[in-house]
């Protein structure tokens, strides 16, 4: 009987010796892979902060000083009456009035728009968004025209010159697209000429990021 007590005091140390050992080697192993976990996930959170720090925060800031600078351009040049900027969060929106751009019934841009068109490609000349030129009409049919047989075709001819215009004062041509919507998208009534004409301008988008 004594030796047998003997004999099972010492198995059941050894089973509990080995029991200890191996959850010391357990917490060991549990702490290493824990550390490696923490650091990647360290390392992950920086590259991400940095990548974050440089990217929509960043273009956020960038479109908003941008649309600031258009806006204080209109007002430093009194052009209220033919130039709008609306900002929201898909695009900064340049609307250009036809008096300051073209003649009726023309795609040629006026003298008078030169100034202007050249502020907003200054400001948008090193912002990496895309830009979308509208070209939009009244509902007054064309009839003097002999190069274009609809409104819709006088509007994507006026898009289509604010297009050449700045891909000529160096506007990568990857970012340009032109539209012409003709009199189909009117943003007041063509009940009356003062609403007709709000209605006839080339929409100048720059598409935020």
């Amino acid at each position: 009987m004594p030796g047998r007590n003997r004999r099972g005091g010492g198995l059941w140390l050894t089973v509990y010796s080995d029991f200890v050992t191996n959850m010391v080697l357990f917490f060991l192993v549990l702490y290493s892979s824990t550390r490696v976990t923490h650091e990647e996930q360290e390392g992950l959170l920086r590259n991400l902060q940095e990548t974050m720090s440089g990217a929509p925060g960043t273009a956020i800031a960038i479109e908003v000083e941008a649309g600031r600078r258009i806006e204080e351009m209109m007002t430093d040049q009194k052009l209220e009456e033919f130039v709008m900027v609306d900002i929201d969060e898909k695009t900064i929106r340049i609307v250009l009035r036809e008096g300051i751009t073209f003649q009726p019934g023309d795609d040629r841009l006026m003298p008078e728009g030169y100034p202007v068109l050249d502020e907003i490609i200054d400001i948008v000349r090193d912002l990496p968004n895309d830009i979308i030129i509208e070209g939009h009409t009244d509902n007054i049919p064309i009839t003097r025209s002999r190069r274009f047989f609809s409104n819709w075709e006088l509007s994507g001819a006026r898009a289509l010159s604010v297009l050449g215009y700045m891909e000529r004062s160096g506007i990568d041509p990857e970012r340009l697209s032109a539209i012409g919507h003709g009199e189909y998208r009117p943003v007041f009534s063509n009940e009356t000429e003062e609403g007709r004409a709000m209605n006839r301008r080339v929409e100048i988008s720059i598409v935020r990021l």
